[in-house]
């Protein structure tokens, strides 16, 4: 199994970005961020290829926290690339038309 790596510059971007589940999970510091990311990558409810690009995953773990909504982090080669929510109604348009 390869490792995926979690750079910071990543990570800043979520945290700046999709601010909302971070901070819905209480998570302060980046390094908080990759120890939770690490987690979904490694412990996923489901994973995903991506049907237009080689290389691209998408690992989806469903927050309590959320609600109806799931993490869908997206690792491109060996690295985690963003993470954000996604809803119900966004999870079946990308199974049908992105995830292999």
């Amino acid at each position: 199994m390869v490792a995926i790596k979690i750079p910071k510059k990543n990570v800043e971007h979520i945290m700046k970005r999709h601010s909302d589940w971070v901070q819905m999970l209480g998570l302060k510091s980046v390094a908080e961020v990759q120890v939770f990311l690490s987690r979904v990558v490694s412990q996923p409810d489901e994973v995903h290829s991506d049907k237009h690009a080689s290389g691209v995953k998408y690992f989806l773990k469903r927050l309590q926290e959320a609600g109806d909504k799931l993490l869908c982090v997206v690792v491109v080669g060996e690295e985690v690339k963003t993470a954000y929510l996604i809803n119900e109604q966004k999870y079946i348009k990308y199974r049908a038309r992105r995830w292999a």
